[in-house]
């Protein structure tokens, strides 16, 4: 039993709530019903595991099988074939930069929170795990990236909130952090 509940700690214990269904499961009642108790817990999380591993694939088959429109913003486009260019010229960039960048483009001037960036981004698998650290790091990459081009900061940070994509600001400037 030990080893069962050492592989939930690491592996599947993403919130609270499975944390006080194993804690009332190994602290109460006899060995038995403890026993039975982590054999119904453990089916349930690996039921929750493969429904999230189901759910991941079929994003990615939606995503695959969407026909891609392109998105014209000023000199920045992303085109049929799913690549960026800015004034006619690739931008060479990570898949997961494109797909940010491809989610700013479609969210141009609104604020796109960073539950919505997680969600685009980040396979289900690993959404709990990632922290608001992962995906600044991302945002700042596509920033840095996006400036070399405009000649100009794109990309605005609201603290707490999320980011803003306006190729056409001349007066934002970028929050410090």
């Amino acid at each position: 039993m030990f080893t069962t509940f050492t592989k939930y700690t690491k592996m599947s214990m993403k919130n609270d709530k499975k944390r006080h269904i194993l804690f009332n499961a190994l602290h109460g009642g006899t060995p038995q019903t403890r026993a039975l108790s982590m054999m119904i817990i453990e089916t349930r999380l690996e039921m929750v595991d493969d429904l999230d591993n189901r759910i991941s694939e079929l994003e990615k088959l939606i995503k695959s099988t969407v026909p891609v429109e392109p998105i014209v913003l000023g000199h920045l486009v992303y085109d049929i074939d799913g690549k960026i260019t800015f004034k006619g010229k690739p931008i060479k960039m990570r898949p997961q930069m494109r797909d940010l960048c491809v989610l700013f483009m479609k969210n141009h001037r609104d604020l796109v929170n960073y539950s919505t960036i997680k969600e685009e981004l980040i396979d289900a698998k690993k959404r709990a795990t990632t922290s608001f650290t992962t995906i600044t790091k991302y945002a700042d990459e596509l920033h840095k990236l996006l400036k070399k081009y405009f000649k100009k900061e794109v990309i605005f940070n609201y603290e707490k909130e999320g980011y803003i994509f306006d190729i056409e600001s001349k007066v934002r400037k970028l929050n410090k952090k």
